[in-house]
């Protein structure tokens, strides 16, 4: 559910190869990246050569795995380039609903924040719930970008098919 044009689309070699190249391009020494704990470790590796500093939020199964924006230290919020999310979330299983990223795009709004979110998983989900673009909620599209492969929903994880949408000025 989200019209894209030809110039909010970038092809990579792979979500995990993107993830990194887009820390690494994005990030200068004294930035700060919010990353999921538990995280994926490609998260850190762009953040981490590009010289930010690593703050890591916490997924707490009591908050159905969804950071919670208020113990984020305010300082943190206002030095960081970006934040790292990733719905549905491996390994946890984990699938957001719409009223979360609504408040992530707040929030990125409010401290100048540059969504990445890492949806390789959207079509992998059971139980009747909908893994949904990040960029299908509105003003996504103004904060963010989005991550999506085929190697998860079509088992070609050694074809390395991905590709990177959204926001412009972050492509």
């Amino acid at each position: 559910d989200v019209e894209i044009s030809t110039d909010e689309i970038v092809a990579v070699p792979g979500s995990q190869e993107g993830v990194a190249h887009l820390g690494l391009t994005l990030c200068n020494p004294g930035d700060v990246v919010l990353l999921p704990n538990p995280g994926y470790p490609v998260f850190e590796v762009g953040a981490y050569l590009g010289g930010a500093e690593l703050y890591f939020y916490e997924l707490r199964e009591e908050n159905d795995f969804l950071p919670k924006f208020d113990e984020i230290p305010e300082d943190i919020a206002r030095r960081a380039k970006y934040i790292m999310v990733s719905y549905p979330y491996n390994p946890v299983c984990a699938v957001a609903p719409a009223s979360f990223y609504e408040e992530l795009i707040a929030y990125a709004k409010k401290y100048n924040i540059i969504v990445v979110h890492d949806n390789a998983y959207s079509e992998i989900v059971f139980d009747g719930n909908e893994g949904i673009s990040f960029l299908s909620v509105p003003g996504a599209m103004e904060v963010g970008v989005e991550f999506n492969s085929l190697s998860k929903t079509y088992d070609l994880t050694g074809a390395r098919l991905s590709f990177l949408l959204g926001n412009r000025a972050v492509l």
